[in-house]
């Protein structure tokens, strides 16, 4: 069965509807950013509970091409040419883009100037990628949300030999896949305690080419209690 299937397959758990009574934002976060099948699962949970997928590094990469859709378009027209360039110089670099300004586009991604925080719905897919950005996002999401039990990061993690797989099948064109890999090990643990300490709810779940019907399984699970829960969830 293929990932997709599976994806859908597992989240096709009923759920009661319930009000929507905040902001609703899915953090994910992964070993390796490009080779654990995270863009399909992404997809699916998306579509099954209605969240808006942002994947940062696709926008940011979007908003320094010669064409910007979306978001992108938006996010352009208020950032200063010295901005946008210094996203150009960081991306061509193989980074994302300093602390300050990866966060403040963040926020106005996620919450835009003038937005009803009750009707977010976002699954924040590869933020924050280092413990370093957290604290500023909390600086400029702080008019709309702040951080709590009701928040979740959802972490994946993929085995060495799995990764460096499809790595090689899908890498992308500069990408070293050991400096990859070592850079998110090391990165990992200090995003979560970073989270942990603002009081999220953190899980960690393990995948290998045997078990994705259980990882997706368990993301929907989660994703369920949640709603129960507190009848609107912040991953």
């Amino acid at each position: 069965m293929s990932l997709m299937s599976q994806a859908k397959k597992a989240s096709a758990v009923t759920i009661d509807e319930t009000p929507n009574l905040g902001p609703l934002l899915v953090f994910r976060h992964l070993a390796l950013a490009n080779c654990s099948g995270k863009s399909t699962l992404c997809a699916a949970l998306a579509e099954r509970y209605s969240l808006d997928h942002f994947s940062l590094g696709d926008e940011l990469r979007s908003l320094v091409s010669d064409k910007f859709p979306g978001h992108a378009a938006r996010i352009k027209a208020l950032l200063s040419d010295s901005e946008l360039e210094t996203f150009r110089s960081n991306l061509s670099a193989g980074t994302l883009g300093p602390v300050q300004l990866t966060s403040k586009y963040v926020k106005e991604r996620v919450f835009p100037t003038g937005c009803d925080r009750k009707n977010v719905r976002i699954l924040i897919d590869g933020f924050p990628r280092d413990a370093q950005r957290w604290a500023p996002f909390k600086e400029f999401a702080k008019p709309y949300w702040t951080p709590s039990r009701k928040s979740l990061l959802v972490v994946l993690h993929v085995e060495e030999e799995v990764a460096s797989e499809r790595f090689t099948n899908r890498g992308r064109p500069g990408d070293v896949f050991e400096r990859r890999f070592r850079e998110h090990a090391e990165m990992i643990n200090r995003i979560v305690e970073a989270l942990e300490k603002d009081d999220l709810t953190v899980c960690r779940l393990c995948q290998d080419d045997k078990n994705l019907e259980t990882v997706v399984t368990s993301l929907a699970n989660l994703l369920n209690k949640s709603f129960a829960r507190e009848k609107c969830t912040a991953i």
